[in-house]
């Protein structure tokens, strides 16, 4: 029987990525945190388990991110919904991503400054 590590994060559990920064070996996505590998909960998973968990995962991802998007890696899909032009700004027409409208709501960041800082 095959088995295999989990790296999860220690503040909310969630399965960690690798990291992109320097001197760290994992990345929670949920809460923005780097850490080393002594920081995270590691798990040992048997093949079995892993199998049943990834088809859950595929069905959420469909339900979630529709069927196309279901076998990509999931901070792939994350990241392409969460950086695509869902609006754009009500002043300067510039396109906002989902990111900003979640920052800033209807207006681009320069324009919400303008708007209720000057």
């Amino acid at each position: 029987m095959y088995m295999k590590k989990e790296y999860h994060c220690p503040i909310c559990g969630r399965e960690l990525i690798k990291s992109e920064t320097e001197g760290y070996s994992f990345q929670c996505l949920h809460c923005d945190e780097d850490f080393t590998e002594a920081e995270v909960t590691i798990t040992i998973k048997a093949e079995e388990t892993m199998k049943k968990k990834n088809n859950r995962q595929r069905e959420e991802m469909a339900f979630l991110y529709g069927k196309k998007n279901a076998n990509k890696p999931m901070y792939q899909t994350v990241h392409e919904t969460h950086n695509e032009t869902v609006r754009e700004c009500e002043y300067c027409r510039k396109p906002l991503t989902r990111s900003e409208v979640n920052d800033f709501g209807s207006l681009c960041e320069e324009c919400y400054m303008k708007e209720y800082y000057r």
